[in-house]
């Protein structure tokens, strides 16, 4: 079996490791991907080293084509559109974070000199695709993985790409519950075939003490849900931190003391930690956006923490740009737009709740601008960032999602749920999926409805059928941070435990053949 690894920075020291593992004891030809970028990282040459030291066979160079300008060739580009692609060219465009810069609103921190520049856009994207068409016609595989959480022209080409030539996509994603995750076939997550299973644990169903375990730990908030819970319960202690810190150091002094430090480490070759992913380290850019980062900061936390009782719906900000708003949520990437939009369509006796991503500040910030315009909507109340999310939830009459945990959340908080997309645990009747944006007010409507007619013991098996379901079709990590990013430096034991991890799933779910 042909098994083709698109790869980054961060997955490559682990998919690299699991691929040695897969082919020491299966059959199995392996071949990477790997993106050369002009200007390096310290991490793209350990990367490149590490390639050299391996002499590995079947590596595939994907150019950075961004400098180049060329003829477009529209021929392609046409027949791409009307053959080979599933949605349309600027649809793809949309999705990367260069490409698409001017797609993607009311965040500050992405700058691209490509965004504006449809020639160089179009013309690259013609390379892309023939490079990536080239690499598939010689290598030929099977299957294509692609690492959880990645959106960009390379990849949605290749997804395209793999459609069309009748190759299987395999992206692990995450079931959103602890550390357990399945292979996607499709870049935007969407699992149909769990609705098939689910009927099929309901048939026999029978709970086990561990089942019930696992139900009442997160029924009664015993433990936290998901990875993603974790991860922003630390965010938001680090932010606690920066608060309490920021009354003992003035902004402005104690934010270019430190980027002067990490400048002049970056200069002098001392690239450790966040240092080793950048190609150039910009001073005055750096200083400026931790201020506007800090500016936004301060700008939530004036809004008092809630106290009084009222109705409200809650709309979670998403994270931007992501893999949830560029692809998933493509639609909906301008949330300024989404969230005047859904303060229309409440009811009249309820507020809309809008509380921003507590990763969004601290690195990427919205404009100030984004948050007056929402303050000014008579409906909408503006969230202090430190607010508990589970509590905000729990009393809430019903939860919009695009996607993501706190969808989850809601449902398993038993609280009405509106997806804005296809949600993957729709089959359990527990929520409503829009279709159309138009039928927000009465979909709303219909998930309060649908929730109070569930009934306490058909809400519990329900859960438990999931709970089952996720146990006996998963495959689980004991690293999910290095598996998904959080940890920016880990050892050589986390990536070993996480190829471990990988390369054990990939065996079971291709069912490779032992030598």
């Amino acid at each position: 079996m042909n098994i083709l690894f698109y790869q980054t920075s961060l997955s490559f020291p682990y998919i690299l490791r699991a691929s040695n593992k897969i082919k020491k004891k299966h059959r199995a030809n392996i071949g990477f991907i790997f993106r050369l970028r002009k200007e390096k990282s310290k991490m793209d040459y350990l990367n490149l080293s590490n390639v050299n030291e391996k002499n590995l066979k079947n590596l595939f160079y994907l150019d950075d084509f961004i400098e180049k300008k060329k003829k477009i060739d529209f021929k392609y580009l046409t027949n791409f559109e009307k053959i080979i692609s599933s949605q349309n060219i600027w649809k793809m465009i949309s999705a990367d974070r260069q490409y698409g810069r001017n797609y993607i609103h009311d965040i500050h921190g992405y700058n691209s000199k490509l965004s504006s520049n449809t020639d160089i856009i179009l013309s690259n994207f013609v390379e892309i695709a023939k490079k990536l068409e080239n690499i598939i016609k010689k290598f030929k595989p099977d299957v294509i993985f692609i690492p959880n959480g990645l959106s960009g022209l390379d990849v949605t080409i290749l997804d395209s790409l793999a459609k069309s030539y009748g190759i299987k996509i395999l992206t692990p994603e995450p079931y959103r519950f602890k550390n357990y995750f399945f292979y996607s076939k499709n870049l935007i997550s969407e699992n149909k075939s769990l609705k098939i299973k689910y009927l099929n644990v309901k048939k026999n169903f029978k709970t086990t003490s561990k089942i019930s375990k696992i139900y009442n730990e997160i029924i009664y908030r015993k433990k936290n849900i998901s990875v993603d819970a974790d991860e922003t319960i630390k965010t938001i202690t680090e932010l606690k931190k920066k608060i309490a810190f920021k009354k003992f150091l003035n902004g402005l002094f104690y934010t270019s003391l430190k980027h002067i430090y990490f400048f002049l480490c970056f200069k002098f070759g001392i690239k450790t930690n966040h240092l080793k992913f950048l190609t150039n380290y910009d001073l005055v850019k750096s200083i400026n956006l931790e201020l506007k980062t800090k500016k936004c900061l301060n700008y939530l936390l004036d809004f008092k923490l809630i106290k009084k009782k009222e109705k409200y719906i809650y709309y979670p900000l998403h994270l931007n740009p992501e893999t949830s708003t560029l692809l998933k949520g493509n639609d909906y990437m301008n949330q300024q737009y989404l969230i005047n939009f859904i303060s229309k369509n409440i009811p009249s006796d309820c507020k809309l709740y809008v509380k921003e991503h507590p990763a969004m500040l601290t690195s990427h910030p919205r404009k100030i601008s984004f948050f007056e315009n929402l303050n000014k909507l008579p409906n909408v109340r503006l969230l202090n960032p430190l607010e508990n999310s589970r509590k905000i939830i729990s009393k809430a009459e019903a939860v919009i999602v695009v996607d993501g945990s706190s969808a989850l959340e809601a449902l398993l908080s038993r609280v009405p749920l509106v997806t804005l997309k296809q949600f993957n645990y729709d089959f359990l009747n527990l929520s409503v999926s829009n279709k159309n944006i138009d039928d927000l007010f009465i979909d709303i409507k219909n998930a309060i409805k649908k929730i109070k007619k569930i009934t306490d013991k058909n809400f519990e098996l329900k859960i438990k059928y999931l709970l089952k379901l996720i146990l006996e079709n998963s495959y689980s990590l004991r690293d999910p941070d290095t598996f998904y990013y959080f940890s920016k430096n880990p050892s050589e034991k986390d990536l070993e435990v996480c190829a471990e991890d990988l390369a054990n799933s990939l065996i079971r779910e291709l069912n490779l053949k032992a030598i």
